[in-house]
């Protein structure tokens, strides 16, 4: 038998044949260019709103940081990013900030020889304008609201009986940075002064939203008394008027009574009657925004529900109002104006 012999020189050829055999079948990275990307939406950035970015490079696979809390890069490995494939993709900031966004391209070579990545980063500036309510609830008894944003009012139906002059509302508005206040009372802009306070919702209530970026937004509450044919009058209500020749932005709430019908109103002495009178007012019935009237100068006239509504001037003192229910049924009430 033919003995073969290895020398050292036929050892490190044989070692260098299979180097150069694996080293032609190892994949080379693909990253070209970076990990360069796109914001395709243009500014501002909105907290809630849908921003749309673009990759513009290539990699094995992609990486993206939002840089909001635990999606941040400067925090790696305890923030986390997420995969995103190459080309468009969405995202949505909760809330207002500045913020670093972070893309990471990554490349492997077949095996794990070689290893290349790319980082960009940009820094963007996103602002919170929502002044909307989520949520409105009555907490004792349970009540929940039913909320439209677009008119700023708030509705609640209750029993003909329930008392509704002491009442805790939970406001929660749209954004978390958002504040909300009792109208007219914002003192203080880090405070929620509403949170745990009662209210008599059988005056004239409004509540301030306000945004994070400065954005307010007025929330009337409305109760509608279920079960109640007249459709009772709630709230009489007037927010300028003329005394004299200067016009005076001051509200005033009326006294309703009920059984006998009449609403009295007390208003500053030399108040000018015969100049319009800005008044709104709510019955038991959402239809108040259409079926309460009272008599003019030139008949009678829509008194809104939602504020600030309308400027008339009566015909006389005393005068009438209406508040009609669906089924056309008419409440009569006798508006009597005193001085002080």
């Amino acid at each position: 038998m033919k003995k073969i012999i290895y020398n050292s020189k036929t050892i490190i050829g044989l070692m260098l044949l299979v180097l150069s055999i694996f080293s032609s079948c190892e994949k080379e990275p693909v990253v070209l260019t970076g990990a360069n990307f796109e914001i395709l939406t243009p500014e501002p950035y909105k907290a809630g709103d849908v921003i749309s970015f673009k990759v513009t490079d290539k990699a094995d696979f992609f990486t993206f940081y939002s840089g909001a809390k635990n999606e941040d890069f400067a925090n790696y490995p305890i923030s986390k990013g997420f995969e995103i494939a190459n080309g468009t993709f969405n995202y949505s900031y909760p809330q207002a900030g500045t913020y670093v966004v972070t893309v990471l391209g990554n490349s492997f070579g077949q095996q794990a020889t070689k290893y290349e990545r790319a980082m960009t980063t940009k820094t963007i500036t996103v602002i919170d304008t929502r002044t909307g309510i989520s949520d409105f609830s009555i907490l004792n008894p349970a009540l929940s609201g039913k909320i439209d944003n677009a008119t700023g009012l708030v509705s609640f139906t209750v029993n003909g009986i329930q008392d509704i002059s002491n009442l805790t509302p939970l406001i929660i508005p749209v954004s978390k940075q958002a504040k909300v206040y009792q109208k007219g009372k914002e003192t203080n802009v880090n405070d929620t002064v509403v949170t745990g306070a009662s209210f008599d919702f059988t005056k004239d209530t409004l509540f301030t939203v306000v945004a994070p970026h400065g954005e307010k937004q007025d929330f009337r509450v409305n109760f509608t008394r279920a079960g109640d044919a007249n459709r009772a009058l709630l709230t009489f209500t007037v927010t300028r008027f003329y005394v004299g020749a200067t016009v005076t932005t001051v509200t005033k709430n009326a006294t309703i009574d009920e059984a006998t019908k009449t609403v009295n109103l007390v208003l500053p002495t030399g108040t000018d009657l015969t100049k319009p009178i800005r008044m709104w007012a709510t019955s038991s019935s959402l239809l108040g925004a259409t079926a309460i009237t009272i008599y003019t100068t030139t008949g009678y006239k829509s008194v809104k529900i939602v504020a600030p509504g309308n400027s008339l001037i009566i015909a006389a003192n005393p005068t009438t109002i209406k508040v009609m229910s669906e089924s056309g049924a008419v409440a009569e009430y006798t508006l009597n104006i005193s001085f002080n």
